[in-house]
C-alpha cells in the first residue's frame, strides 16, 4: 500500500513538474488594463463637456461616475456641471479604476475681452501635420502685466477642437515669443570639422509675446474650434472659428507606443512595427554653433539608417526654469525656440525624439551638483530647502506641473517625440534611496498629470543609474531604460539579451537600454579600448535581436561616434530594423527556443513567429578587443511551420543582401547554411 502511494505521489510530482517545464516555455505578457482619460478640465455651470478614455488589456465597457453628483454628474464620458466647485471624476474597468479632476466654474456675466481674433500661422493646415494658431491681443503687453501667463491656474486659454467626423480634441495655448536661429559665418569659431556648419549661432527673440496653439489634426476636412480662456477672478471669454484641413498623399504610420500583442516591442498606431535604433545626442557640444550641431549629427544618424535621439532638457541646453524665477519662464524663450528648430530637424531627418525632460544634476547636492544653482532652491528665491522636497512639496509640484503643461502644448503636437522621459539617473538626486518611495509616487503623479493633459498620448518612461528602480513598476510608465557601462572585456551579443529578458521578466514591459558602454568616464576611454566602434554595433544588434525593444543606446555622441565617424556601426542594423514586423502573441526568442541546434562556435539571437523568423548569427570569439577570422561551415537548424518560404541572409555592416532563395521547410524544421562570414550574419525567413 504504501508503495502504491510512494507511485501515486512520484506520478503526481511528475506531471507538475512537467506542467511547470511546459508554462516556462510560454512567455506570454501579463495582461494589465491601462486607462488613459483625457479633455478639458473645466466645465461652467449648466454646461457639458465630455471626456474621452483609451483603455488597454480589457474590453469590458468602462464605468463611470462622480465623487459629488451636486457638484458635477458625468455619463459615458458627458460631464455634466450643477454647481460652483471641484470634483473628481471616477471610471472603473474591472478592478481597475482612474480618477479625473473637473473644476466646475460659473460664468461671468460682465466678461471682459482679452483677444480681438485668432490668426492662423500655418499658410496650408495639412492632415497628421501641425497646425499653429495666433491668439491676437486686444491690448498688447495687457496680458503679460496683469497675470502670469505661465500659471496655468492664473489664467487658462486652451482650444477644444472638433474633427469632421465628430471627434474631440482639447489642446492647451502656450506663451509665445517668436525668434529668428541664424549662423554667422563670418566669426570663424574654429571649433567644426571641414566641410561642416561653422560660424556663431544667434537666436534672437522678435516681436510681442502672445499666446499660441499648436495640435495635430488626424483628419482632412473642416474643423471646428472653440477657445477657451478663464482667468481666477473670473473673466472669461471664448472664441470661435473654423479651420479647412488639407488631405495629404505622403504615408503616415502615427503615433508610436507599446504593441500589446506581446508588450515586448513598439509599434506605430498602423500596427507596424517601430525597432528604434540610435544613441543620445543629449545636447549642443559646441557653444559657438550651438543647435546647428543637431543638424550635423542628425544628418549623420539618417544617412546612417538611425531613427532614435535621446536628448536632454539640461540646464545648459533646453531646460525652461534654469533662468530668474521658476514662476515665470520668459528668459527662457530663446532655448524653448531652439527646441523648436531641433524638433524641426528630427522631422526633416527622421528622428524619433526621446526627450529627457530633468537631468538628475538640478536635485543633487552631491553628484553633478546643480543645487546650488537651482532656481527651485530657496537661497534663489525659490521655494525648496533641500532638494529631495521637490517630490514632495505641494507647491514645487504645482509649478512643475504648470511647467509640463507648457512643454506638452508647445511641443506635444509632433509625432516624432517619441516618449517624455521624466529624469534621468533620478536615484543621484539627495537620499534618492531613503525617499525611494517618494520618488515613485512623484512618478506616478506626474505621469498620470501627463496623461489627462496630452491628447496624443506619448509613452512615458523615466530612468535610474543602473537597471532597476521602483517606478519601472507603474503602470504609468509605458517602458524601462535601463543604464549599464559593465560591458568592457565582453561580447555585448552574448551578454545582453539575458538581462533584457530579466529586466522583462521583471516588469513585463518592453526594455529599451537607453544607455550602454564599456567605459563611463568619457568618450577617449572608449575610443582607446575600442577604436573602430565594434561595441556600438554589437549593442545595437544585441539589443534589437536579443529581447529588446531596440537597440542599446550608446552615450559618447560627442566625443567618441561624431569626431571618429562611427555612425556607419548602426547602419546595418537600421537598415534591418526597417524589415522588422514583431508583432503578435506568437513572439518567441531564438536563443530560449526548445529544438534549436547550431555551430558550437556561434550563437543565434532572434525571433520566431508561426509565419517568419528573424536571427541573427554571431562568432562567440568576437569581441571589441579580440578579432576574429572568417567563419566557414556554419549551419542552424530551427524548429518551424512546414511550407514554402523565402530565405534572405543580409550583410550586418551594411544591411544588403548577401543572398536571397526560395525554400521549401518539411518535418517541421528549417535549416539554414550560410555561406562564409567573419564576425556575424544576419538572416529572414517569410
Amino acid at each position: 500500500m504504501v508503495g502504491r502511494i510512494k507511485k501515486l505521489l512520484f506520478l503526481v510530482i511528475a506531471c507538475i513538474f512537467a506542467l511547470v517545464l511546459v508554462g516556462c516555455e510560454v512567455d506570454e505578457p501579463e495582461s494589465k488594463i491601462i486607462i488613459s482619460i483625457s479633455g478639458a478640465s473645466n466645465v461652467y455651470v449648466g454646461e457639458t463637456i465630455t471626456l474621452s478614455a483609451k483603455v488597454d488589456g480589457s474590453e469590458e465597457v468602462p464605468l463611470w461616475s462622480s465623487s459629488d453628483p451636486t457638484i458635477a454628474t458625468v455619463e459615458d464620458g458627458v460631464v455634466s456641471g450643477i454647481a460652483k466647485g471641484t470634483v473628481t471624476i471616477y471610471i472603473k474597468v474591472e478592478d481597475t479604476t482612474q480618477e479625473y479632476e473637473i473644476n466646475v466654474k460659473e460664468r461671468m456675466i460682465n466678461r471682459t475681452s482679452l483677444f480681438c481674433g485668432v490668426s492662423e500661422i500655418t499658410t496650408t493646415p495639412t492632415v497628421h501635420e501641425k497646425v499653429e494658431l495666433c491668439l491676437e491681443e486686444r491690448n498688447p503687453g495687457f496680458i503679460k502685466d496683469h497675470y502670469n501667463p505661465f500659471d496655468y491656474n492664473a489664467i487658462d486659454v486652451y482650444g477644444e477642437f472638433v474633427s469632421p467626423s465628430g471627434k474631440s480634441m482639447v489642446v492647451d495655448a502656450f506663451w509665445y515669443r517668436d525668434y529668428v536661429i541664424s549662423l554667422d559665418t563670418f566669426i570663424n569659431t574654429g571649433n567644426a570639422v571641414e566641410g561642416e556648419p561653422n560660424g556663431l549661432e544667434i537666436t534672437k527673440l522678435t516681436g510681442d509675446p502672445e499666446y499660441r496653439i499648436r495640435f495635430r489634426p488626424d483628419e482632412a476636412g473642416e474643423w471646428n474650434y472653440k477657445i477657451y480662456v478663464a482667468v481666477a477672478d473670473g473673466v472669461y471669454e471664448e472664441l470661435n472659428g473654423k479651420i479647412t484641413v488639407a488631405d495629404s498623399d505622403l504615408e503616415y504610420k502615427g503615433q508610436i507606443q507599446v504593441d500589446k500583442t506581446n508588450n515586448r516591442v513598439f509599434q506605430y498606431e498602423d500596427g507596424s512595427t517601430f525597432m528604434p535604433i540610435g544613441e543620445n545626442i543629449g545636447w549642443w557640444t559646441n557653444n559657438s554653433r550651438k543647435i546647428y550641431d543637431y543638424y550635423v549629427w542628425f544628418l549623420n544618424s539618417h544617412n546612417n539608417n538611425m531613427n532614435i535621439a535621446r536628448i536632454w532638457m539640461a540646464t545648459w541646453g533646453f531646460c525652461l526654469h534654469w533662468g530668474k524665477s521658476i514662476y515665470d519662464l520668459s528668459d527662457r524663450l530663446a532655448f524653448a525656440g531652439r527646441l523648436d528648430r531641433t524638433i524641426e530637424y528630427a522631422e526633416q531627418f527622421d528622428i524619433y525624439v526621446m526627450l529627457t525632460l530633468i537631468n538628475h544634476g538640478q536635485f543633487s547636492s552631491q553628484t553633478n551638483a546643480e543645487w546650488a544653482s537651482n532656481p527651485y532652491n530657496v537661497k534663489n528665491g525659490g521655494i525648496l530647502d533641500k532638494p529631495e522636497k521637490f517630490f514632495t512639496d505641494f507647491q514645487a509640484k504645482t509649478v512643475y506641473k504648470n511647467e509640463l503643461k507648457y512643454i506638452l502644448a508647445r511641443y506635444g503636437y509632433s509625432d516624432k517625440i517619441m516618449c517624455w522621459e521624466l529624469f534621468n539617473e533620478v536615484d543621484w538626486t539627495d537620499n534618492a534611496e531613503i525617499y525611494a518611495v517618494n520618488i515613485k509616487n512623484w512618478h506616478k503623479e506626474m505621469a498620470t498629470f501627463i496623461r489627462q493633459n496630452d491628447p496624443y498620448n506619448h509613452m512615458i518612461s523615466t530612468s535610474y543609474k543602473t537597471e532597476q528602480g521602483l517606478a519601472f513598476s507603474l503602470d504609468e510608465i509605458d517602458y524601462v531604460c535601463p543604464h549599464n557601462y559593465g560591458y568592457a572585456n565582453k561580447n555585448i551579443c552574448e551578454a545582453l539579451p539575458s538581462v533584457q529578458d530579466r529586466l522583462y521578466n521583471q516588469y513585463k514591459k518592453p526594455v529599451l537600454y537607453a544607455e550602454i558602454g564599456i567605459d563611463w568616464e568619457n568618450g577617449q576611454n572608449n575610443y582607446r579600448l575600442d577604436p573602430k566602434g565594434i561595441s556600438l554595433k554589437q549593442a545595437s544588434w544585441a539589443g534589437m535581436m536579443g529581447g529588446g525593444a531596440g537597440g542599446a543606446m550608446n552615450w559618447w555622441w560627442d566625443s567618441y561616434v561624431h569626431p571618429y565617424n562611427l555612425y556607419h556601426q548602426f547602419a546595418g542594423a537600421g537598415a534591418y530594423a526597417k524589415l522588422l514586423n514583431l508583432s503578435g502573441a506568437d513572439y518567441t526568442q531564438l536563443r530560449t527556443l526548445n529544438g534549436v541546434t547550431k555551430s558550437d562556435s556561434v550563437g543565434l539571437i532572434g525571433y520566431r513567429f508561426d509565419n517568419r523568423i528573424y536571427g541573427y548569427v554571431y562568432d562567440k570569439a568576437w569581441k571589441y578587443n579580440n578579432a576574429t577570422g572568417e567563419l566557414n561551415g556554419i549551419n542552424v537548424s530551427i524548429p518551424f511551420t512546414d511550407g514554402n518560404y523565402k530565405l534572405t541572409i543580409y550583410n550586418t555592416d551594411t544591411g544588403y543582401q548577401l543572398l536571397e532563395k526560395n525554400i521549401s521547410v518539411s518535418g517541421g524544421n528549417v535549416v539554414i547554411d550560410f555561406p562564409a562570414f567573419t564576425n556575424d550574419i544576419a538572416f529572414i525567413i517569410e
